[in-house]
This record gives C-alpha cells, sequence and structure tokens, in this order.
C-alpha cells in the first residue's frame, strides 16, 4: 500500500515530538533537506504543508547521528 502525505504542522511536531513554533522556526531547513513542501488546497486556496512520515523518520535519523537533533 502507497504511503500517503499527511497535512499540517501539528501532525509534523507532534511525530517529532517537539513544539509547533520550534517546527515552523526550522521550516527552511525541513524545505532545503525535503521533508516538506506545500500544496494550494480548499476554496479559498490556502497554501498547506504536507509531509511523508517515511521521510521525517529518515531525517530524523540523520540529525540523530549528527547530535542536533530538534
Amino acid at each position: 500500500m502507497p504511503e500517503r502525505a499527511e497535512m499540517g504542522w501539528q501532525g509534523l511536531a507532534d511525530m517529532i515530538r517537539c513544539s509547533v513554533t520550534t517546527i515552523i522556526g526550522r521550516k527552511e531547513e525541513l524545505e532545503a533537506h525535503g521533508v516538506i513542501f506545500y500544496r494550494w488546497i480548499g476554496k479559498p486556496r490556502r497554501k498547506r504543508v504536507l509531509w511523508f512520515p517515511s521521510v521525517v523518520q529518515r531525517y530524523c535519523a540523520h540529525k540523530g547521528r549528527m547530535k542536533e537533533f530538534v
């Protein structure tokens, strides 16, 4: 079964186990590493953040090895 993209800052913060403020503060880093991406969704159209759980897990494992985890 293919993996689905999850949406929202709160879900991402829950997965990484930190605050939403911390995650939003690191959004440039997360974008640069390809962890998050944006999509225009709904009416009126709004830019929403999306992410794949497997990519977040890989990123966290990489950051943990570097001893600079969020």
